[in-house]
Formats: structure tokens, C-alpha cells, sequence
């Protein structure tokens, strides 16, 4: 063999052997990537298998959640069941044994088998019923309560109009105590109570206490003057001074004196008369606007007037010093009368009392009255008289509040009575004791000048229904010993 044929064996040998490696090495490759194929196939099977795990764990999850919440309602619900049951175990208990008493009705009646299921039938038809009348009653219930509501509803945008209708009007008129008719009421009604429980507190020790009595009688007789002046007060108010045979009325026999002490010295007068020149001239140019003008000014011109005049006259200082002295003169005057019964204060502690509670408040609500283009006065009924019978007719009552002393000064309601009262009873059985409060009573006069009354608070008339057979006569009362202590000859007359 020569060098070129072995070259080229050589040659071929080596691509042989070059082949059979490449193929070695193909055949590994073939077969490393197979495998990391199916090694990434193997992956991404398991991790598609572990996504469509998650998605089923996620949506147990949420199944779980939702099974939760319907059990944690169904725990709610059962709750709510076993206090309903446990609501229902009364009427249960009830209706088990209402239903053991038919069944044994039933069973002792076996031979009425009939007029039981009529029985039963009726029942069930009047459970029906009583059913209905239930739920009928509980829509009205509901529906007045809509109503009411509404109503109250309503009330409130009433309330915020008149009040911004008040200040409204308020803001025209040129005074600033303007007053109305339910202020004046209250302003009233509120000096006659405060009158009535300081007597009441004034007269409570001595009523309760027999060594405050006597103290009281015998301060009485080392002050012959200052009991005869209240005496003579007392005789001088004739209904006030026959009263004082009945039975516990000293109270009210003090606080009547009062009462017609501020009428006579404060609401009866201009300012008390502590400026009667002032007053005078005021008063000529009233009557010149009001009768010598021509055109003659519409009356609520003239009033305004009157009541500015007013307003300007009682905010002058002069007039604020007079004041305070009218004051002081009316509380000592008061507490120089009533000094049988102030116990352990001092004249000058009684004074104040009288005036801080009385006299001062009186006098403010005169100022106001002074100050309003209205009249307010006074009044009391003339016709009655004390210790008779009534002998009017019903209408004569219409202005008046009777309180019985027979039966604890209640407020008697004729109206009321059981049977109601005609007026031939009530002239053989109503008594009149004495009138305690004076009427509030409102003037007003129109463009046209007509005048028309109102009555604000009614007069407080105290009476004895039936004294006959109450006994109310009794002479021996503590202001009858007072007025006693003096021999005064109008009192025992």
C-alpha cells in the first residue's frame, strides 16, 4: 500500500471515527433535549396543575367564607328563634292549659259532642275577631301616631312663625316692654302665687306651732296700734272682715288684705301718686290730643303716645328715686300690720321680705301695664256678698273661679258635680265666703273707638258648698283672737 492510499485511509478512517462521535454526540444531545423537554413539559403540566389547585383552594375559600356567613346568620337566626321561643313559652303554657281544660270540658262532655264544637267554633270565631280588632286597633295606634307627628310637625313651623312674627312686631313698636295678653296673664297669675306662698309660708310655723301662737297674740297686745290699724284695714273690706267666722281662712284673710292693699295703693293709681304733677300733665295733653286736635289722631296713636309718655316718665331718674322710696313706704306699712306674725325676723328683715316678694314685683307689673297701648285693670264682682247665699243666675258665675273652703279650698267645678247642680241647688247650697283675687281685665279700644273687655284671669271667689253638713263655722280662729286682743268694736259686731 502506497502513502496515498493510506492517507486516504487514514483520511476516511478519521471522518468514520469524526462521524461516529458526532453522531454519539448527537444522539446525547437528542436525548439531553427530550429530556429537558419533558422535564419543562413536566413543569409546566405541574405548575398549570398547581394554578387550577389554587383556583379550586381560592374558590373553596370563598365557599368556606360564604358558608361561615350563612352560619354565623343561622347562629343569629337560631338566637333569635330561641327568644322568640322562649316568648312563646307563656302563651304555650297558657294555651296548653286553656286547651287541658277543653279537653277535659271535652271529655267530661263526651255526650255534648255538638254543643262542644259549637262552643269550640264560637271560640275560634271570637279569636278571629279579637284578632281583627287587634290588628284594626293597631293600624289607628299607627296611624295617630303619623298624625301626631305631622301635627307636632306642623306646631313647631307655627311656633317659629308667631315667634318671628312677635319679634317682628316687637321691632315696630317704640317700647321695649311690649306686652301681650297671655304675658300679662302670666305676669299676673305669677304675683298672685307668689302673694299666696309667701303668706303661706309666713302663717305655716304659727299654724303648726302653739307656742308661735300665743308669741303671735301677745305680740298683738304690746302693739295695740299697728293691730288696730290692721283691724280697721279689715273692717274696712266688708266681705274680708265677715269671714273670719269660718274655719281656716287666715291665710286667705291675709293675703286678700294684701291683695286689695296693692289695688287700692299701686293698680288703682298712677305711679302710686308719687309725681301727680307730672301725671296731670301728661294727662291735660291727652285730653287735648284726644278732644282738641283737629283731625283728630287715630286712638292707637293716642295710646302710643300715652304709653311712651309713660315709658319716658318712669326711666326718669327723679322718678326712679321716688320709686324706691314708694317701695319702702308700702313694705313697712305692710309689715307694720302684719307684725304679729313675722316671728323671729326683725321689722327691718320682715320690711324687705314683703318687698322683695311683694310690693317690688307689683310694682313692676303696674310700670308694664302703664306702658301698653291696652287698659289693664283690676276688677272684682260687686254683687256678691258674705255669709249669703247665692241668689244669681248661672251666667252670673261665667267670670269667676270658686274655691271650696269646706272641702280644702279645692277649685269647685259646678259643671262637674255628680249629679250636676241646678240653679235652684246652687242657691240653696252655694255659700260666698269673700273674693281672694281680683280679675285681670283688658281694655281695648278699636280704630273706630269702640271699647270691648276681656277678661284675662277670672275672679277667685271663695265659697262653701254645703256648709250645713261640713260644719264650717268656727268663730275661734287665730285672726279672730288677733283682732280680738283689741276688743275692736266693728270686729265683734
Amino acid at each position: 500500500m502506497g502513502p496515498a492510499q493510506f492517507l486516504v485511509a487514514f483520511l476516511y478512517g478519521l471522518l468514520e471515527f469524526i462521524y461516529g462521535a458526532f453522531m454519539i454526540i448527537h444522539d446525547k444531545a437528542v436525548g439531553i433535549y427530550h429530556k429537558e423537554t419533558s422535564t419543562r413539559m413536566r413543569l409546566f403540566e405541574e405548575q398549570q396543575a398547581r394554578g387550577e389547585l389554587q383556583l379550586k383552594f381560592q374558590t373553596i375559600c370563598a365557599l368556606f367564607d360564604d358558608q361561615s356567613t350563612k352560619l354565623n346568620d343561622c347562629e343569629r337566626l337560631n338566637e333569635k328563634l330561641k327568644h322568640t321561643v322562649k316568648s312563646l313559652e307563656e302563651p304555650k303554657k297558657l294555651l296548653e292549659a286553656q286547651l287541658y281544660r277543653l279537653q277535659t270540658s271535652l271529655t267530661r262532655r263526651e255526650g255534648h259532642d255538638g254543643v262542644q264544637e259549637t262552643t269550640i267554633n264560637n271560640l275560634k270565631t271570637t279569636n278571629k275577631s279579637f284578632k281583627g280588632r287587634v290588628e284594626r286597633r293597631d293600624r289607628k295606634i299607627e296611624e295617630l301616631r303619623e298624625a301626631s307627628v305631622k301635627l307636632k310637625e306642623q306646631n313647631d313651623l307655627l311656633k317659629i312663625g308667631n315667634e318671628q312674627k312677635r319679634l317682628a312686631i316687637v321691632e315696630l313698636q317704640p317700647i321695649q316692654t311690649l306686652h301681650f295678653a297671655d304675658d300679662a296673664k302670666r305676669d299676673y297669675v305669677e304675683l298672685c302665687d307668689k302673694v299666696l306662698e309667701w303668706v303661706e309660708e309666713l302663717c305655716m310655723p304659727i299654724s303648726n306651732s302653739d307656742v308661735l301662737r300665743t308669741q303671735s297674740i301677745q305680740h298683738a297686745r304690746e302693739n295695740q296700734g299697728a293691730v288696730n290699724e290692721f283691724a280697721t284695714r279689715v273692717s274696712s273690706i266688708t266681705d274680708v272682715h265677715r269671714a273670719s267666722q269660718f274655719e281656716d281662712v287666715d291665710e286667705e284673710i291675709i293675703a286678700a288684705v294684701i291683695m286689695r292693699y296693692l289695688w287700692e295703693s299701686i293698680f288703682s293709681t298712677t305711679l302710686c301718686n308719687s309725681m301727680p304733677d307730672a301725671v296731670d300733665v301728661l294727662k291735660k295733653i291727652e285730653d287735648s290730643i284726644t278732644n282738641h286736635i283737629h283731625p283728630k289722631p287715630r286712638n292707637i296713636e293716642i295710646n302710643g303716645w300715652r304709653a311712651r309718655a309713660y315709658h319716658g316718665l318712669i326711666s326718669h331718674p327723679d322718678m326712679q328715686q321716688r320709686r324706691i322710696q314708694t317701695v319702702q313706704r308700702l313694705s313697712s306699712q305692710l309689715a307694720r300690720w302684719l307684725g304679729f306674725a313675722k316671728c323671729d325676723m326683725t321689722e327691718d328683715q320682715f320690711a324687705s321680705s314683703i318687698s322683695k316678694a311683694i310690693v317690688e314685683p307689683a310694682m313692676t307689673l303696674h310700670e308694664q301695664f302703664l306702658t301698653q297701648f291696652s287698659h289693664y285693670r283690676l276688677k272684682m264682682d260687686p254683687r256678691f256678698r258674705t255669709d249669703e247665699r247665692f241668689s244669681g243666675e248661672m251666667t252670673d258665675l261665667e267670670g269667676i273661679d270658686l274655691y271650696d273652703i269646706a272641702d280644702n279650698n279645692r277649685h269647685l267645678i259646678l259643671d262637674r258635680l255628680d249629679p250636676k247642680p241646678q240653679v235652684g241647688d246652687i242657691r240653696e247650697k252655694l255659700h260666698v265666703v269673700f273674693s281672694l283675687l281680683p280679675a285681670l281685665v283688658l281694655t281695648r279700644i278699636d280704630i273706630k273707638g269702640h271699647e270691648s273687655e276681656q277678661f284675662i284671669t277670672k275672679e277667685r271667689l271663695l265659697v262653701a258648698w254645703n256648709p250645713d253638713e261640713k260644719k264650717v263655722a268656727q268663730p275661734r280662729t287665730w285672726i279672730y283672737d288677733i283682732l280680738s286682743t283689741i276688743g275692736n268694736t266693728q270686729h265683734q259686731a
